[in-house]
């Protein structure tokens, strides 16, 4: 959890050059609050097409799940067994870069009739092809 800190603080001390109001950042909230839409209508299809081909996340008994495909099937799992999931980003920030940025906001789960609700973050990578894709996602229940 320590290195989990440290590469979340020297990431963030890289990104905090752009306020959240620019352009730029706006995007990424945007892309975030699609990627949440996207996963309410469509499930782990969503999960799969929003991941960045590395993109990492940490599953249960501290698993790291690696690549969209894994990632997908992970949560394919999950929303099978009853789970859902909602969020919505209230920060976000872009590296002087411009190709790492990263939101957080709250998010809100059910499973099993125990609702949780917490913190995340989402590492975003911006692709060859502009789009901007999940790099690394996690987050903290309260």
């Amino acid at each position: 959890m320590k290195r989990l800190a440290t590469i979340t603080f020297l990431f963030l001390a890289a990104c905090a050059t752009t306020p959240q109001s620019t352009p730029n950042a706006d995007v990424l909230l945007q892309r975030d609050r699609e990627f949440a839409k996207q996963s309410a209508a469509r499930g782990h299809l969503a999960w799969q097409e929003f991941m960045a081909p590395s993109a990492a996340k940490p599953a249960n008994g501290g698993v790291m799940l690696l690549g969209p495909q894994e990632i997908g099937d992970n949560m394919l799992a999950a929303f099978a067994s009853g789970f859902t999931l909602s969020w919505e980003p209230t920060r976000a920030e872009i590296s002087r870069g411009g190709k790492l940025g990263y939101t957080w906001g709250r998010y809100r789960s059910v499973f099993s009739g125990k609702t949780r609700e917490g913190t995340y973050m989402t590492v975003w990578e911006k692709q060859p092809d502009g789009t901007w894709k999940v790099l690394f996602d996690t987050g903290d229940p309260d």
